[in-house]
């Protein structure tokens, strides 16, 4: 080729080479800020790229993404116990702020006796912790609501409720356990009744009487409760001796019958309707081997014949006749 062709056709290259130099510059910057916002980096605003001396110098402009700081505020739903504190996971780039209120659960108050929630009143009993050792009982009776016995030694103990002195021991607490009844008596026969006691001394025979006393049942001349034992009056002596709910009757070791107390329904058998505060004869001149009072009558088993005589109330026919009798009347069969 010539020396003519070969410069008309670099004549021809030079339009297409100046305009790679002018665009190669500016998509080198466009590149390499591409780069940088994909690396999550800064640089700066204004960047100019050198493209020599004969070609026009190139600016790039490229926004920056700064780093972000978030605030978090959580309140977790959650029962905390007291000793632990809500953990809340966050990511690196997140700055966490924890609000929690913690609620915890507070379990019931146990006593050896009862349960008691929060804020309720405190309920306690007394607890007995003393008891009774080698004690051998000869006899018991039972009362409605409370209990005695005389041991092997003719020594009564007595317990359950003692609202009105039944126990005989000077209080009116009730006891779970067996007190002895106070004065340093012996017994050698006791008798319960609805909420008084009776017994007969072991060595005088004479009767004492402790407990409700409002119908005279305790025989003493009042009609007062007495929480400790007190003399029957009369200075009779007996032999047996039993209580009814509110009366209680006697034998003496002649056989003669003498009851006190409750009167309105005929159980004295004295030939009246009346409450009387102290012993009474039971009229007839009968004598007895045994006798028993219940609720609101009384019955006798006589000597010698061994018939029963019964006398006082009779609604539900516990006098065996079919009547009501103040005074004994002759069980008949």
């Amino acid at each position: 080729m010539d020396v003519a062709a070969r410069s008309q056709k670099v004549d021809k290259a030079m339009p297409q080479r100046r305009a790679m130099n002018r665009i190669l510059p500016v998509l080198l910057a466009f590149l390499s800020a591409v780069a940088v916002i994909l690396q999550g980096g800064a640089f700066p605003a204004t960047a100019q790229v050198p493209v020599g001396t004969s070609t026009p110098q190139a600016t790039g402009v490229a926004s920056v993404i700064p780093s972000v700081t978030m605030t978090v505020t959580a309140t977790p739903v959650a029962t905390v116990s007291p000793t632990l504190s809500p953990t809340v996971a966050a990511s690196p780039s997140v700055t966490v702020v924890s609000t929690a209120t913690a609620t915890a659960s507070v379990a019931p108050v146990r006593t050896s006796t009862s349960v008691v929630s929060p804020g309720s009143p405190v309920r306690s009993r007394k607890v007995e912790t003393a008891s009774v050792s080698n004690v051998s009982f000869d006899t018991i009776a039972v009362g409605n609501i409370h209990t005695c016995g005389l041991t092997i030694t003719h020594i009564a103990y007595c317990w359950g409720a003692n609202g009105n002195g039944a126990l005989g021991d000077g209080t009116t607490d009730s006891h779970h356990l067996p007190v002895e009844v106070s004065g340093g008596h012996t017994f050698s026969m006791i008798a319960a009744g609805s909420e008084h006691t009776c017994g007969v001394e072991a060595d005088t025979f004479t009767a004492w009487c402790w407990g409700l006393g409002d119908y005279g049942q305790l025989g003493g001349g009042t009609t007062t409760n007495q929480p400790l034992p007190v003399e029957v009056s009369g200075g009779h002596t007996f032999s047996t001796i039993s209580a009814g709910s509110y009366h209680t009757c006697g034998l003496t070791s002649a056989g003669a019958a003498w009851c006190w107390g409750r009167g309105t329904t005929g159980q004295l058998g004295d030939g009246s309707i009346t409450d009387v505060p102290r012993p009474v004869e039971v009229s007839g001149g009968l004598t007895f081997s045994m006798i028993a009072a219940g609720a609101e009558h009384t019955c006798g088993v006589a000597s010698g014949t061994f018939a029963a005589w019964c006398w006082g109330f009779k609604e539900s026919g516990q006098l065996g006749d079919g009547t009501l009798l103040h005074a004994p009347r002759l069980v008949t069969g």
